[in-house]
């Protein structure tokens, strides 16, 4: 092989690579939605499983990028990636039974690329049953988590 062909097979590689990364940038992003609201979910049965199992109150708290729980031990929380976090409500309070006594939604936008679709988590009371779904509308209505 010469140089010549080597370096036309460098170019061509280029061409397909240049054309070939812009499409998958949406997957890829879809993808870390997908990923943080699994994150987020875990994070909610964590919490609820650790206030029944140790007869106590847990809150979690929704920060833009962040779902923390660092009012309970041992503190757990799920860091977002590239994604943002819509709430119904700042704190979600389970009690010692693992019961919450208002349903919260949650809806997970992508930071970078808003015209993804949105996914959502609904935790409905009294028994804190996690529902997902993808996002339609605005706001946080539970109703548009189907």
């Amino acid at each position: 092989m010469t140089l010549l062909e080597l370096l036309i097979q460098v170019v061509v590689f280029g061409i397909l690579a240049a054309v070939a990364i812009p499409s998958m940038l949406p997957m890829i992003q879809k993808r870390q939605i997908n990923s943080d609201l699994e994150a987020i979910q875990g994070v909610v049965q964590e919490i609820q499983s650790f206030a029944i199992r140790n007869s106590s109150a847990c809150t979690l708290r929704f920060v833009a990028s962040r779902v923390d729980s660092s009012a309970c031990q041992p503190t757990v929380y799920a860091q977002l990636q590239n994604t943002s976090i819509a709430s119904s409500a700042a704190t979600l309070d389970f009690t010692f039974q693992g019961n919450v006594s208002t349903s919260t939604v949650l809806v997970i936008s992508h930071a970078l690329n808003t015209g993804l679709a949105k996914k959502c988590l609904v935790i409905q009371s009294p028994l804190a049953v996690v529902r997902r779904g993808t996002y339609t509308g605005t706001g946080t209505s539970a109703a548009n988590c189907n």
